[in-house]
């Protein structure tokens, strides 16, 4: 072992999964890749009932790196699988990569280059060539993983290095938010306190839900912890929003007693088509913009139902 290994920061790559043996083994592949080779994988199971854990056993049993399994059986969601894994690691920093996301081969190299005591570095994300129309559409509309430089906001499937004692500092994630969004509160958080978030110009390939079904349990779920959220951080932007998506409901129900519900139901709705008409039309086609758009409204039904559903859950 030369001295210049010896002078590299351990990396610990913490790994969430639950059921993913159809993405574990093309994550894990890309990690062993890394042209980094300083680092240890941290895999925190929330009680897979499939063959995750057997298969990812097998990957590093031929591989010759440092790791370790760690259970989760509270069923608090992944920001507390998230908390496991750094708490259960040996590095200076922390690489974050969820299942079903691969990584270029200078990922870890490149973002231990600017990750420091300050700055935070992810990557940009791109879809991975087997995603779905369905899939296509929620990217399209997506705001993460589109910009490089610093931003305000990132998600944790833009597989971020962060150093450990940062995490130490704020406590980790919120572990009261469920299986979204626990991210995104933690950049709240970081930004408060003057951390830099930085996006790198490299890739790393995600999936998005591949079903209509999938997408909208996936916003209900998102609705759920953004009530948390503004309960929390007091954002009253977000209210606003949702109140919009509340009344574009309330009049179309109410379009029997008078026309003038049909107008406010129909003005709400094109405000929300235009918002993400207007997103989507900066990273992808005239068409594919609008077919999105109105894809992206129907889901703010979900994305609001779960608000308010969240909002008396927090309350009572």
């Amino acid at each position: 072992m030369n001295i210049e290994y010896k002078k590299k920061p351990l990396i610990s790559v913490v790994i969430p999964v639950k059921n993913e043996q159809s993405g574990i083994m093309e994550t894990l592949e890309s990690v062993f890749k890394q042209d980094y080779q300083k680092y240890e994988l941290v895999l925190v199971d929330g009680l897979s009932s499939d063959h995750t854990v057997e298969i990812a056993k097998r990957i590093f049993d031929i591989h010759d790196k440092p790791y370790r399994i760690v259970l989760d059986d509270s069923g608090k969601g992944i920001g507390h699988a998230r908390n496991i894994g750094w708490k259960n690691s040996k590095g200076e920093y922390i690489a974050y990569i969820d299942a079903e996301v691969t990584v270029p081969r200078d990922w870890l190299s490149i973002s231990i280059e600017k990750a420091n005591n300050e700055t935070i570095v992810a990557c940009l994300r791109t879809l991975s060539n087997k995603d779905s129309f369905i899939s296509r559409m929620n990217n399209t509309y997506s705001r993460f993983g589109r910009q490089k430089g610093e931003v305000n906001e990132i998600s944790f499937s833009q597989c971020p290095v962060i150093k450990k004692e940062i995490l130490e500092k704020l406590g980790g994630f919120d572990e009261n938010l469920g299986m979204t969004m626990e991210d995104i509160e933690l950049c709240s958080r970081l930004i408060k306190k003057r951390y830099k978030l930085y996006v790198e110009g490299i890739y790393a390939s995600y999936k998005e839900p591949k079903s209509v079904k999938q997408s909208f349990s996936r916003n209900f779920k998102r609705g759920k912890d953004a009530a948390y959220m503004f309960l929390k951080h007091k954002k009253k932007k977000m209210l606003k929003f949702h109140i919009i998506v509340l009344l574009m409901l309330l009049g179309l129900i109410l379009t029997p007693i008078s026309y003038l519900f049909t107008c406010i139901s129909l003005f709400c709705f094109l405000a929300l088509f235009v918002k993400s008409f207007r997103r989507g039309l900066k990273y992808s086609s005239i068409v594919m913009a609008f077919i999105s758009g109105l894809f992206r409204t129907f889901l703010y039904i979900g994305l609001s139902f779960g608000f308010f559903v969240g909002l008396l859950e927090r309350r009572t």
